[in-house]
């Protein structure tokens, strides 16, 4: 199976590749520019030699499709740069590295859990890079209308849609491999050392639109 750009035509086991749409959506909401983009067909090959022709942008976001290896990419982000941490405490987006090519930061991550991370760890970092002033997502205190197990070693992003009534916010997760990409308006975040939450419970939201 593979990936191709969604304007191809699909072979049987491919998929479109509309990731990278949802991440350009992502980027001009920030207030980024794009410089270029790339779709890599031939692996860690083809990736050191993408993040060397990237160098030269201030920042470099790698996202990789379901057959992608993320030891592979971080292979290639090592013999190009640094790799500063290869994994990180966050549910889902456990395989999200970051490293840096000539000084530029570089991110990698996998695309199924592309909107948790670029919130969690890649908008910041960005808008930081352009100064701004104004880098965190409006929050509030939400009702949580399910009951959900979590594992306590991580901290989790939860897709959600959030709704404002006569009680104050409700806020309904929504399944992981919910589509399309901008189904969400919202993002549950429960901290570490927890291992659930009961339906009614106030939890924490960032509200994405």
């Amino acid at each position: 199976s593979g990936v191709v750009d969604v304007l191809e035509e699909l072979k049987p086991g491919e998929e479109h590749n509309s990731a990278r749409y949802a991440l350009v959506e992502f980027l001009m909401e920030a207030g980024c520019e794009l410089d270029r983009l790339i779709h890599v067909k031939d692996g860690r090959v083809g990736l050191e030699k993408a993040l060397a022709g990237c160098a030269t942008s201030d920042a470099t976001i790698v996202t990789l499709g379901p057959e992608d290896k993320h030891d592979l990419a971080v292979t290639a982000l090592q013999n190009c740069g640094n790799v500063h941490f290869s994994k990180v405490h966050i549910e889902p987006g456990m395989a999200t590295a970051f490293g840096t090519v000539e000084g530029k930061p570089v991110f990698i991550m996998n695309a199924a859990a592309m909107l948790e991370v670029f919130e969690a760890l890649i908008r910041p970092g960005l808008l930081s890079i352009l100064g701004r002033a104004e880098i965190d997502r409006p929050c509030v205190k939400a009702s949580i209308q399910a009951t959900l197990k979590l594992n306590p070693g991580y901290r989790h992003y939860i897709k959600a849609i959030t709704n404002f009534g006569d009680e104050g916010y409700s806020v309904q997760p929504i399944a992981p491999m919910a589509k399309p990409w901008t189904l969400p308006n919202s993002l549950i975040v429960v901290p570490e050392n927890v291992s659930g939450v009961r339906r009614g419970e106030m939890v924490e939201v960032w509200m994405l639109a």
